[in-house]
């Protein structure tokens, strides 16, 4: 369906392209076709990067459509009397959006570039072949960008196993290679979701429990919620809790995941913005089920969710894991809004930064502590630091830890860490799916 409407939005933008070029007499469209064809490229620009920044996963439908029309109307005006130079940019203007649209499947485009030998398998004997003789698992590739690691030359992707394998209301059981939007596709029919997870849709729900991702909320995280995996150890399968994974497993590949879920409740969402923080704002951080502070040289922005009974607008009545409404719809530029849990996991945090197409010049690292931090003095620091360093961080706290994390252009600097230590950290530890250091002094690794 969505490749016929793709399909009819182009041909509809040719024969714009043509009617205009061709069959007006006083060539009035012709004459003006940067009129209507350099807005369309900004609007498509500012639309590209407002969803990569903001809702990427998202606003696909929204990048295709624009990007479809560029393509039609530049195809439909070569030979049409557009200087030469004119038809190549918007030609590589168009496919410059197609290779935004493809940032997803990055690493899977770049391992088939590099000629990496690598398989997809669809059975959980064809993996634990392959993991015995030394291959290694990836479920989407984004720690080796994050990380700015060389990918390994053998692996296998886990993009062919997935699915759910049972369900028991409270509970499902699923393939590690299932992503988190798939899921939660499957829960919207029964009108469940997660109690925490991470904010990407496109992630996989074994990549998470490998890297030990997490959400935003209050008492536990994403790990606290799994009650079972299964893993592959020397060509054989057997079923662990996750803390002997993390303890004893983490080499070893996941074949499937059983997770805690909820009834998908209303939530009250909200965007906070501040100048100054003091200790009025941080007991409302700290009362929230879910919460997170973003932190920038400019000020804070607070996004917190709570449980409510008020219903939500007709408009957004429909709101499911795409949340399309929120962004572009009946929410846009509000600071509070009512919707499902299922929504508020993603809309409660910033998505993929636009910094992460530039990787060779982006360092996104996390810290985690279970020491008692001083949470104003922290982020008081931490708006000079970025005020100097630009990027931005963000903190996040449940009932056992303190993650504080960063996204800039610059890499860890010391004043960090001597930040951190002066608001009363002395051991951490960095989170595996991003970018990791190993010279931390004064502080020291926690294990």
């Amino acid at each position: 369906m969505h490749a016929f409407v793709l399909l009819l939005v182009s041909a509809c933008s040719f024969f714009l392209g043509w009617w205009g070029s061709s069959t007006i007499e006083d060539q009035v469209f012709s004459n003006n076709y940067w009129m209507i064809a350099l807005p369309l490229c900004i609007v498509t620009f500012l639309v590209t990067v407002y969803s990569v920044k903001k809702a990427y996963f998202h606003a696909r439908p929204l990048i295709l459509l624009y990007t479809c029309i560029v393509i039609g109307v530049t195809i439909a005006r070569i030979g049409n009397g557009i200087d030469i130079s004119y038809q190549v940019i918007l030609i590589l203007f168009a496919f410059l959006l197609l290779f935004v649209l493809l940032t997803n499947h990055l690493v899977l485009l770049a391992y088939r570039i590099r000629r990496i030998s690598f398989r997809m398998p669809s059975t959980e004997e064809e993996i634990l072949k392959l993991s015995e003789r030394g291959a290694i698992p990836v479920s989407g590739g984004w720690s080796f960008l994050l990380k700015h690691e060389q990918a390994p030359r053998d692996i296998f992707l886990l993009t062919r196993w997935s699915g759910v394998i049972s369900d028991d209301i409270h509970s499902i059981t699923v393939k590690s290679g299932t992503t988190f939007a798939d899921i939660q596709k499957y829960l919207d029919t029964t009108q469940r979701t997660f109690i925490d997870r991470p904010q990407f849709n496109s992630l996989t729900i074994g990549g998470a429990v490998a890297v030990d991702a997490h959400g935003f909320y209050g008492a536990s995280w994403f790990s606290s919620f799994v009650k079972q995996i299964r893993i592959g150890v020397n060509s054989e399968s057997k079923d662990i809790s996750v803390s002997e994974y993390y303890a004893h497993y983490q080499k070893s590949i996941i074949l499937t995941v059983t997770i805690q879920v909820v009834k998908n409740r209303s939530m009250l969402c909200r965007r906070l913005s501040y100048k100054t923080f003091d200790d009025i704002h941080l007991n409302v951080f700290n009362n929230c089920e879910y919460r997170m502070l973003l932190v920038n040289g400019t000020g804070f922005e607070l996004k917190t969710a709570v449980k409510t009974d008020l219903k939500m607008s007709k408009s957004c009545s429909s709101l499911r894991y795409e949340n399309m409404c929120f962004y572009f719809g009946c929410a846009r530029g509000k600071t509070e809004r009512v919707c499902k849990l299922s929504s508020a996991h993603l809309a409660i945090s910033y998505l993929i930064p636009l910094e992460l197409i530039f990787i060779p010049f982006y360092y996104n690292f996390e810290m985690m502590t279970k020491e008692n931090v001083q949470i104003i003095p922290l982020i008081h620091a931490l708006q000079k630091y970025h005020k100097q360093y630009g990027g931005h961080s963000d903190i996040r706290k449940n009932m056992f830890l303190t993650s504080i994390e960063f996204a800039t252009t610059s890499p860890l600097q010391q004043s960090i860490l001597d930040i951190l230590y002066r608001v009363g950290v002395r051991k951490i530890k960095f989170h595996p799916g991003k970018y990791v250091y190993d010279e931390i002094r004064p502080l020291k690794f926690w294990h």
